[in-house]
């Protein structure tokens, strides 16, 4: 196959995508490789997105659950039946306020 450099952004807006075989395409974005797998707890660093109550993973084996590999939209499913909080709107304490 062709392979042409462009190092622009993939059509999920990820920086360093290369035209290869007809398509724009980057191997970090996680939607451009749906045979990745990872940890949740891998892919939870990457997420926009804090799990407080894990209820869309096994909760009678929830570490066997969590440590598994699984795909980026497997992940989504499990978070999205989750309790869950926006990463930004975490606070921290300041110990210079307390």
């Amino acid at each position: 196959m062709h392979q042409n450099p462009f190092l622009g952004k993939c059509i999920h807006g990820k920086d360093g995508a290369s035209f290869i075989g007809g398509h724009l395409t980057n191997s970090t974005c996680r939607h451009c490789t749906p045979g990745v797998k990872k940890r949740s707890s891998e892919w939870e660093l990457e997420d926009a997105f804090v799990i407080l109550d894990p209820d869309g993973w096994d909760r009678q084996n929830f570490e066997a659950s969590w440590r598994e590999p699984i795909s980026w939209a497997e992940y989504e499913s499990r978070r999205d039946r989750s309790t869950v909080r926006g990463k930004s709107t975490i606070k921290t304490r300041n110990p210079r306020k307390c």
